[in-house]
């Protein structure tokens, strides 16, 4: 499967097939403006809350609108495996590159191009090298916690804390039960809508570039069950400074995308071999 080139302008967003991106295979690529990775989604849960949309929007840049159902803002809290493989370029197999877990804050938008998308508050990820990576060379809001994803008997759970000087010892964690497969054309409007985008959206926190980039994840369609929580205890949306939510949770579950995930990440304005934001000069998306 191979992934889809965003290529930035200073108005809108096409996606179009990279040339020569074939020879790379599975891995790593830095091209111009573009960084794409390729791997395997595994056990994937899903936590949705509702929200006042005036709770959410002001976390929000001025350019980015966020998206309601029913009048009501979602945020969500997805912990996951994500295995990356190793480039062709150097190996003629997919053999295994690193393996991680990592768990995503992220709510509903449109983006600067009108498009919709996800909005990431903040991704943590079990690698300290990884979060250091993205933090200083793409600026992504990465950090490093230590993360434990269980599957067993029925139920999915995990455990995730915190480990840098931001939060230190901050936990999220909870027990899902799942329950019966949605199987095709049964998941409710709110679900779909929760689950079938792949664009999002973010603010570089720091690193070579300042500014907005856009990405592209694109796999299979993922089996999706529903659950119930079990148990629940996190400090994370606290953190990021959002209130209660204003209705109970949805929890699905995921065993992963078979064939791969790819993702594309394109920042705001590229210069070949650059990572080089639209400045806020000239009206950009900063």
């Amino acid at each position: 499967m191979m992934p889809h080139a965003v290529i930035a302008s200073s108005d809108s967003f096409h996606v179009m097939q990279p040339e020569g991106v074939e020879q790379a295979g599975k891995g790593l690529v830095w091209r111009g403006n573009r960084f794409f990775l390729c791997g395997q989604l595994d056990k994937v849960g899903f936590l949705h809350w509702p929200f006042r949309a005036i709770d959410v929007q002001r976390h929000l840049p001025k350019n980015v609108r966020l998206e309601t159902f029913d009048g009501l803002a979602y945020v969500g809290l997805v912990p996951h495996m994500m295995t990356l493989t190793s480039p062709r370029l150097f190996s003629r197999s997919h053999s295994r590159f690193v393996q991680f877990f990592q768990t995503d804050l992220r709510t509903y938008v449109r983006g600067p191009d009108g498009e919709p998308g996800l909005w990431f508050f903040s991704v943590d990820v079990d690698r300290f090298s990884l979060a250091v990576m993205a933090r200083l060379v793409a600026g992504l809001p990465c950090l490093w916690s230590k993360t434990l994803i269980v599957v067993e008997r029925g139920t999915f759970a995990y455990e995730s804390k915190r480990q840098g000087p931001r939060h230190r010892g901050s936990v999220s964690s909870g027990v899902l039960e799942v329950d019966d497969l949605c199987k095709s054309g049964q998941l409710s409007v709110l679900e779909h809508w929760l689950m079938t985008r792949r664009r999002f959206y973010g603010r570089s926190v720091q690193g070579i570039h300042k500014g907005m980039y856009v990405g592209c994840l694109d796999y299979n369609e993922l089996p999706l069950y529903r659950a119930t929580v079990l148990d629940f205890q996190d400090e994370w949306l606290s953190i990021a400074g959002f209130p209660q939510p204003c209705g109970p949770v949805i929890a699905h579950y995921s065993p992963g995308a078979e064939g791969g995930v790819s993702l594309t990440l394109a920042f705001s304005v590229g210069i070949p071999g650059l990572w080089t934001p639209l400045s806020e000069s000239a009206g950009g998306w900063v």
